[in-house]
């Protein structure tokens, strides 16, 4: 499968910004929403604070999978705010997305959440369960206390380890979550969303949603659930078994050679796999 001679060439059927009187929402559409027959799937990105724009190797699967729908969320991009980043909350988020459901018409979707972004999926199919169709848990974040605990590990590791006394923080990043200059390049962070909701780094969350866990949830879904992580992934195999065992219906898929963003690491077997 050869998707990168068209990721340059492929060019959005629809390209908006969504105006609302907190924010406004930039989205864009690939592939024909008018064919009823094709289910399109929603990328809801990571971040907190990244965009869209990093889920470029994933985008052009569109010829192979139906419509792709990406946004930027809340602050994100071009996604603007009208209020002071601290006010923001879960619930203006998950209606952000909803919102744009509402917005393009759509009454059935499948579901690709990375890292935040699986909280905002799990979140809207709890509040309209008849409307998603399946979801992907990608790095899932459903239980922020076993992403802690994993990254306090991963931590104590590398601070055993680094009798060089190594920037801990880029260290951490370049061997649990991804290539610093791809995300930096693509994720377009930015940080004071990032710190409000997140906190302070990737293995220190005390941010807003510090106390988030919906392990509970899980037992209740009743649509196809396929989770993804990496091996070295703070979303650990260890993390995602566990989820998986507490979903009916569920899979999963441990990329080996990967981190917290496989799209990246193993771009070809990624696509391969989502297809």
């Amino acid at each position: 499968m050869d998707t990168k001679s068209s990721l340059n060439e492929l060019k959005p059927n629809i390209n908006k910004i969504l105006s609302h009187k907190k924010y406004k929402t930039h989205y864009k559409v690939y592939g024909n929403l008018s064919n009823k027959w094709q289910i399109p799937t929603i990328l809801i990105h990571g971040g907190p604070g990244a965009t869209h724009k990093y889920f470029k190797t994933i985008i052009p699967l569109v010829n192979y999978i139906g419509p792709i729908i990406v946004y930027d969320q809340i602050g994100s991009g071009k996604s603007k705010y009208r209020y002071k980043t601290s006010t923001l909350t879960l619930k203006d988020y998950v209606n952000q997305l909803i919102n744009l459901l509402k917005h393009l018409k759509i009454d059935k979707c499948h579901l690709l959440g990375h890292s935040w972004g699986t909280i905002l999926a799990l979140e809207c199919y709890l509040k309209h369960p008849n409307n998603v169709l399946s979801i992907i848990f990608y790095s899932p974040t459903i239980s922020i206390k076993l992403w802690q605990s994993q990254a306090n590990k991963y931590l104590l590791q590398m601070k055993q380890n680094n009798i060089a006394n190594i920037d801990i923080p880029k260290q951490y990043i370049n061997k649990h979550i991804g290539n610093i200059k791809i995300l930096q390049k693509y994720a377009q962070t930015n940080q004071n969303i990032y710190k409000h909701l997140w906190g302070e780094s990737e293995y220190n969350v005390n941010g807003y949603i510090k106390n988030y866990n919906k392990i509970s949830a899980l037992k209740n879904i009743d649509i196809p659930i396929h989770y993804i992580c990496g091996k070295y992934d703070t979303a650990s195999p260890k993390i995602v078994k566990y989820l998986s065992k507490k979903t009916p219906n569920s899979t999963y898929k441990i990329f080996n050679n990967s981190r917290h963003v496989a799209h990246f690491d193993e771009e070809q077997l990624f696509q391969k796999h989502i297809i």
